[in-house]
């Protein structure tokens, strides 16, 4: 795969918000409507309690042809030191299987180890069958089931997946 990781900014907001726009399942299951204006400064600036800009980082991940066709949002020191929560992978709908996803995740994986990272933690949907497959694949383990609202007023289960990079 030759793809280039790069750290996105405000700068990149309409390639993101297009991103978002050809991710939509992926929205429409999170939050029932699909995406909006807010929800693309959200994913540049959305922290997590106890948490500053500068534990977050944002990767594109851009294909042979210069397109975004990923994206990687990721927290360093969250919940605890050392660990890094990785909030949000997505990929463009037209390019997936198509490796982007393992490269990108791959390259922030390298990153989170360099930074001195010891493990990533993710938090997957229930219903998002595909993404146990695909984080399974590249190694988390499950954890634990968390309870959590759901955006129709509904509870929805969230499964906690560790890997360890260190």
């Amino acid at each position: 795969m030759n793809g280039k990781l790069v750290m996105l900014t405000d700068k990149n907001i309409s390639e993101i918000q297009k991103l978002c726009e050809n991710t939509n399942d992926y929205f429409i299951m999170e939050n029932g409507k699909g995406t909006s204006k807010e929800e693309y400064k959200e994913i540049l600036e959305s922290l997590p309690p106890g948490s500053s800009m500068e534990d977050k980082y944002v990767f594109g991940y851009y294909n042979e042809d210069g397109k975004l066709v990923g994206l990687i949002d990721i927290i360093a020191g969250y919940p605890n030191e050392g660990i890094w929560m990785l909030g949000l992978l997505i990929i463009d709908s037209m390019e997936r299987n198509k490796g982007y996803g393992e490269a990108l995740y791959r390259e922030v994986e390298k990153f989170v180890k360099d930074k001195g990272g010891k493990t990533i933690r993710i938090a997957v949907f229930e219903e998002n069958k595909n993404a146990f497959v695909f984080w399974n694949k590249q190694g988390f383990k499950f954890k634990e089931v968390k309870e959590r609202d759901k955006y129709d007023g509904g509870k929805r289960n969230i499964s906690i997946m560790l890997k360890s990079v260190c």
